[in-house]
């Protein structure tokens, strides 16, 4: 009698950038067999970032990142680490870093473990608020002072973080539809 494989529960994230008001999130189901490799490059995707600075998760006080041949002391290497391994020990939420300089945070919280369910695609985004912060905007303070500028066209500025930006940027706007086709492209 031949055994059918059993497939590895997805997991319902609900991932929060920190430090950002109002609240920029995202409901995401992705397998539990994703390495954190493949969880980055989702990321990337759900915030509309390019992947062009460092980046760590930290999960249960360790910090897992790429190699890096100038400092991996005390790190343990992501390439190939699973979400299910790590998460067996603790369901606690985790934390994925990027780009140092600018201080960005996704909290990850955990908030469901779907057995017997297939998936097409890498990950899956159910919902979400707000778009993506801008990439080298200086973090979640610049961030917020660029938007607000960005809506004040009498503002000194607003020529200059128009061009940063672009001119069809919304910071209220999360388009479901285009995130799903975007994540559908990551092998």
């Amino acid at each position: 009698m031949k055994q059918t494989k059993r497939l590895p529960p997805l997991l319902q994230l609900k991932l929060t950038v920190k430090n950002v008001r109002p609240e920029i999130w995202r409901k995401l189901l992705v397998s539990s067999d994703i390495t954190l490799e493949k969880l980055h490059s989702i990321l990337q995707t759900l915030m509309g970032w390019k992947s062009v600075h460092l980046y760590a998760f930290v999960i249960n006080k360790k910090q897992y990142s790429p190699p890096n041949e100038v400092d991996d002391i005390g790190k343990k290497n992501l390439i190939q680490t699973k979400l299910s391994t790590i998460l067996r020990k603790s369901s606690e939420p985790f934390t994925y870093e990027y780009d140092f300089g600018d201080g960005w945070e996704i909290e990850v919280h955990i908030e469901a473990k779907l057995d017997g369910l297939q998936q097409n695609q890498p990950a899956e985004c159910t919902e979400g608020s707000r778009h993506g912060p801008v990439e080298d905007s200086g973090g979640s303070r610049g961030y917020m002072e660029m938007a607000k500028i960005y809506n004040n066209p009498q503002h000194k500025r607003y020529l200059e973080i128009q061009k940063f930006i672009g001119p069809d940027f919304n910071a209220e706007n999360f388009d479901l539809e285009t995130t799903n086709e975007m994540l559908r492209k990551i092998s």
